[in-house]
């Protein structure tokens, strides 16, 4: 479903499901750890590749790829849990 929408060059996304998304998103990144939730932060903020931050906080590409993994799935996961918490799904998004 999900594929057929982004697939679908008319697909406009609902402003309120993207406000409920970003505000989970909001929630999630304020449960995390302020280290986890920099890091992130760093990385999607255009601060530069991951090879550099990794030489930035002292860690090997590959190992911060694998925390950046870890870190992704939790936030999926956290953001689901809050969508269902308020009532919403991911299947109406």
């Amino acid at each position: 479903q999900l594929f057929e929408m982004l697939a679908d060059e008319d697909f406009q996304p609902d402003e309120e499901n993207l406000a409920n998304e970003r505000a989970a998103l909001q929630t999630c990144l304020e449960k995390m750890e302020p280290a986890q939730r920099d890091l992130l932060l760093l990385l999607y903020q255009g601060h530069g590749e991951v090879a550099g931050l990794a030489e930035q906080v002292g860690m090997t590409a590959n190992s911060l790829y694998k925390k950046i993994r870890r870190l992704r799935a939790k936030l999926t996961k956290c953001i689901s849990s809050e969508l269902k918490f308020q009532g919403l799904s991911e299947e109406a998004l």
